[in-house]
């Protein structure tokens, strides 16, 4: 990540350049404003200026196999999208409200948004220096993109027959069974239909069915099945790989992985952005091919340029697009868009005597400049097709015709090759189709058939013998077996046997796997350094023993960086990486030493240490932005202790914090792992705006070794300053607490009294309350700390029910004690009077709650006034019945400050106070 947001910070260097605001208009976009009014909303495409260019997508490239440099295209292009986009999509939010922008979406696919523009938001963004070029999307409304179309119910079919089974004349045209007769089928490969509505239970069609890879881009939603009259998108569908179940076989690849994806399939932005949107989509989930049987007419003023993006870098991203070249022949220059994008491959259509289709549309481009080039790339079957149809799950239909019908023919060879070799770029395959295609008409490749008609099993063929896959191996797990002592510790002056388990993550077996284990650590002398995994299968693990001795003179605690090489014969070695630690016997770290043997990773990663706020004496460990800056969005993030061993005398995790979080949404958890799994011992929530001690018991874990955890999570929006720890401290014993001489309750109908008696020492209290099935949710029912002493009282008015109540001691340093649960239940049976009880929590960030007691059924009305008078918002107007109730108030939207409750009732009006902090 950090070589890639290098290469990223080059790259925005590199194209940043000025563009005068009224010559980033298009002329088509400006026609469009010369005869719209001031507040019409026009439907937009806002390019900014950082682009993939084909010199970083060979930088993300080199060195990676497909699928590495899938994820380091799609990770460019979010970043670059996230990070140059945030300004101009905080402004379309902003602006939503007052009618300048209507919908908008931002797209990473390539770096442009959409949004729904007035002549004045236009203007207002063209200001903005990231933005280089705004148009209109296409006007073709009422036209439809589907190139297929049916002559007629009396075209007799052409059927062929082979060993008993019925074959649509185009497969077999293309030569797809003798591809079959060689084992390929196009198991593994995935390819979506981004077209019509789709009769994705049809029998030839559902056991290949994906439903993660499908979506509805029209309906937005994730079923993409046909609506009445969508026959287009089933018919290409079985051309691409119907399997025969219900009787015909009726496609290329029969054993194709399956998507959907439902499009809006009319000429105007709306299905600009569907398409676009299925293109992404297909690249974030992986996707190997997209059959797109549709185009944009030049005169529906298709945005071409940024067709091109998208197509250029989806296909970087290692997804073949294979497209329609459109049905406006037989004159040349009748591309469609995006059929005419030099990069994809564009598919025209033959009949069954290899006879270029009337009707299918001629190169050359005549778009690009130098990158005009010959189209289309391959012809294949396109006249009186038979594949699935959408009146019954067994239901075929013949006599289709159209560009559409051959694209889905060329898709599905591009699933058997493939089947062949998975490791084909898409450019490759684009190339092995075009060398092995029968040429037809002038010799060579032309305008009219491309470099010729599709041959599906000279395509295969021209691969020769497939490469072995390579293996590919993980850590699966590293474990002492044997150490000098028998107690499972790496420790100093011992002789350690470890067990190391890897798994075959890749795409092919791991013949005669061995290992060979270096360590650089002075301390570390390797005794046994080879080791035999033995034959691995993909998806299966081998294990392997290896030796060391540590120096008597090791510090502890300790860490030791090992590599592991591992070699499967007749593949290049891999090496893997771990790293063992001698656990230390207690950890009494306060920050001052830097990170010691603290380690710290995950998404959004920002723990570091911080002088902003400490508890002692002047660091400590913060998670979010440096100083007072906030953390990020989407942060899943930990930072881990070393290993230490949990004295049984002295089982508790200490820590003190502080911390500022967004209310019921982002939370701090501290989990505890002893070799079998995380377990989560304390999560925390809100704000803490002081520094707090916390004291959490270890006692499940005595004469363990453990690691402890603190995880950060936040979610998509609203962040806030983040979790600060300090002065840690495992297995260090300390004094005996004060102890109670007494906790008391009493219940009347005015509430629960909690009385108590304490040794000396303690300079305040607190009181805590948590209803009984959920004894974990406790409430801090006093603002402000109890004075301290020997004796202490509290009255609660909570609503009847039973409770949990905790009385909290705190210590003249500042360190607390918990003392409780007292079970208490509350059930009042005479007369109640008016009351209004202080907010809780007190201060709050989120919601909150106030509880009310009413002595009889009356109506109720309850406001929020901010100090000035003036109201803020009102509560509850209405009438409840006697009792104790709680009503509540989101404050998520309210500014920081002080705020009065006031309650009004016929007996009377009570106020009280609370603070809102941020």
């Amino acid at each position: 990540m950090r070589k890639l947001l290098a290469l990223l910070t080059v790259v925005l260097a590199v194209v940043a350049f000025a563009v005068e605001p009224e010559a980033k208009l298009t002329e088509y976009l400006q026609g469009y404003m010369a005869r719209s009014s001031e507040d019409e909303l026009l439907p937009c495409y806002i390019t900014l200026r950082t682009q993939l260019d084909r010199a970083t997508t060979a930088q993300l490239w080199v060195g990676r196999t497909k699928a590495q440099a899938r994820v380091a295209v799609v990770s460019w292009l979010k970043t670059v999208a996230a990070t140059e986009q945030e300004g101009l999509v905080t402004w379309l939010a902003a602006n939503q409200s007052d009618g300048l922008v209507g919908e908008y979406q931002p797209f990473w696919i390539s770096n442009f948004v959409f949004a729904e523009l007035t002549m004045e938001a236009i203007h207002e963004i063209s200001q903005r220096p990231e933005v280089v070029r705004i148009t209109r999307g296409a006007d073709g409304y009422g036209q439809w993109i589907g190139l297929g179309f049916k002559t007629g119910d009396d075209v007799e079919p052409i059927t062929l027959y082979s060993n008993g089974r019925e074959i649509a004349w185009g497969v077999e045209k293309v030569n797809a069974p003798d591809v079959w007769d060689l084992g390929y089928t196009g198991t593994g490969a995935s390819v979506v239909v981004g077209d019509t509505g789709q009769r994705y239970t049809h029998h030839d069609l559902y056991s290949h069915y994906d439903s993660s890879i499908s979506y509805d881009y029209d309906d937005d939603d994730s079923d993409p099945y046909f609506e009445p009259g969508e026959s287009h998108g089933t018919h290409c569908a079985g051309s691409v790989g119907s399997d025969g179940t219900a009787g015909t076989e009726a496609g290329v690849a029969p054993d194709f992985i399956y998507g959907a994806h439902r499009l809006y399939m009319w000429a105007n932005p709306i299905g600009e952005l569907s398409v676009w949107n299925s293109w992404q989509g297909a690249v974030d989930w992986g996707v190997d091919v997209v059959s797109n049987s549709l185009g944009w007419l030049d005169s529906w003023n298709p945005d071409k340029p940024t067709w091109r993006a998208n197509a250029q870098n989806a296909i970087a991203a290692g997804v073949a697009l294979v497209i329609a070249a459109g049905n406006e022949g037989p004159g040349f220059y009748t591309l469609r868009t995006p059929g005419n994008v030099p990069e994809v491959i564009t598919v025209g259509a033959t009949d069954s005597g290899d006879n270029i289709a009337s009707f299918s549309s001629r190169g050359p481009t005549d778009e690009w400049g130098e990158d005009d080039c010959m189209k289309p790339d391959v012809v294949a079957p396109g006249v009186n097709i038979k594949s699935c149809y959408i009146s019954s799950d067994t239901a075929y239909q013949s006599g289709w015709n159209g560009t559409s019908m051959a694209t889905p023919h060329v898709a599905g060879a591009c699933a058997l090759l493939l089947d062949v070799d998975s490791s084909l770029t898409p450019e490759e395959l684009k190339q092995v189709l075009e060398d092995t295609a029968l040429d037809l008409g002038d010799e060579g490749k032309d305008n009219t058939y491309g470099s010729g008609r599709l041959d599906a099993l000279a395509a295969v063929e021209s691969l020769g013998s497939p490469p072995p896959e390579d293996p590919e191996f993980e850590l699966d797990g590293v474990t002492v077996t044997s150490d000098t002592d028998s107690d499972g510790l790496i420790e100093p002056g011992e002789s350690i046997e470890i067990e190391v388990v890897i798994e075959n993550i890749g795409e092919g077996e791991g013949p005669s796997t061995t290992g060979t284990l270096t360590c650089s650590d002075p301390d570390i002398t390797i005794t046994d350094d080879t080791g035999d995994f033995g034959t691995i299968p993909v998806g299966d693990t081998g294990s392997a023993t290896f030796g060391f001795d540590v120096d008597p003179g090791a510090e502890m605690p300790n860490s030791f960086d090992f590599t592991l090489m591992v070699q499967s014969e007749g593949f290049d070695s891999q090496d893997l990486f771990f790293t063992l630690y001698s656990p230390a016997d207690q950890i009494d770290d306060d920050v001052e030493g830097g990170e010691w043997y603290w380690t710290h990773s995950g998404d959004n990663d920002q723990w570091h240490i911080e002088d902003y706020r400490s508890h002692s004496p002047t660091h400590s460990w913060k998670c979010g932005g440096a100083g007072r800056d906030d953390y990020y969005n989407n942060v899943n993030a930990s930072l881990y202790s070393p290993p230490v061993h949990v004295d049984p005398e002295a089982a508790v995790l200490r820590y003190w914090t502080w911390y500022e979080f967004q209310g019921g949404h982002d939370f701090g958890h501290v989990d505890v792992n002893d070799g079998s799994g995380w377990t989560q011992i304390k999560r925390h929530g809100g704000v803490q705006y002081s520094w707090r001690l916390w004291e959490l018991s270890l006692a499940a874990y005595a004469d363990d070794v453990i690691q402890i955890r603190f995880r950060f999570e936040s979610d998509a929006d609203t962040t806030f300053e983040g979790w600060y720890l300090d002065d840690f401290q495992v297995s260090i014993p300390e004094e005996p607490d004060a102890s109670w001489v007494a906790i008391e309750t009493s219940t009347t109908n005015d509430g629960v009294l909690l009385t108590w008696t304490a040794d000396s020492g303690f300079a305040g209290f607190n009181v805590y309350r948590a209803a009984e099935d959920n004894a974990y949710s406790r409430i801090r029912l006093n603002s402000e700390s109890l004075r301290g002493g020997t004796i202490g009282a509290w009255l609660d008015r909570p609503e009847e029910g039973d409770y949990h109540y905790y009385i909290e001691g705190i210590k003249a340093n500042g360190t607390t004690v918990s003392y409780g649960p007292v079970e208490v239940s509350y059930h009042p049976d005479g007369e109640l009077a008016l009351g209004l009880d202080e907010p809780y929590p007190n201060p709050a960030s989120g919601k909150v709650n106030f509880a009310i007691t009413l002595p009889e059924a009356q109506v109720v009305t309850m406001a929020i006034f901010d100090l000035a008078g003036r109201r803020v918002a009102t509560v509850h107007t209405g009438e409840l019945a006697a009792g104790r109730h709680t009503l509540s108030w989101d404050a998520d939207g309210a500014s920081a400050g002080v705020y009065i409750v006031r309650m009004e009732t016929g007996e009377g009006a009570i106020t009280q106070r609370f603070i809102i902090a941020r």
